[in-house]
């Protein structure tokens, strides 16, 4: 038995100084069959050997207009691995290339796996 309770799904956290909003809570089940089902904010599952769960969960809100920020800082996180280069040119607008991850290799869009 899994039991979640995230929050920040339908409001979620906020920007300032004109930044966006952060991604909301999100949990889904794959199974091992292949099946995947997002789960409700508050639930309790059972599991089966071979389910694999994803949990993305919020992160804060941005600081200031993503189009503001220079070329070079989000080049540094692409290369970090901390955001796409998809990520990097829909929401920054800049154009990135790909470098290898030099840092950590946390990606948002992308979360932790875990299988029982």
């Amino acid at each position: 038995m899994m039991t979640l309770s995230p929050d920040r799904r339908r409001f979620t956290p906020w920007g300032l100084n004109h930044g966006g909003n952060a991604r909301g809570a999100h949990s889904f089940i794959t199974s091992a069959e292949g099946t995947e089902r997002e789960l409700s904010t508050k639930t309790c599952v059972a599991l089966k050997r071979g389910d694999r769960i994803r949990i993305e969960t919020p992160g804060g809100g941005g600081w200031g207009r993503a189009e503001d920020r220079s070329a070079a800082s989000v080049q540094e996180d692409v290369t970090n691995g901390y955001i796409s280069i998809a990520y990097a040119e829909s929401s920054f607008k800049k154009r990135c290339s790909e470098s290898p991850s030099r840092g950590l290799g946390l990606r948002p869009d992308k979360g932790v796996q875990l299988s029982i």
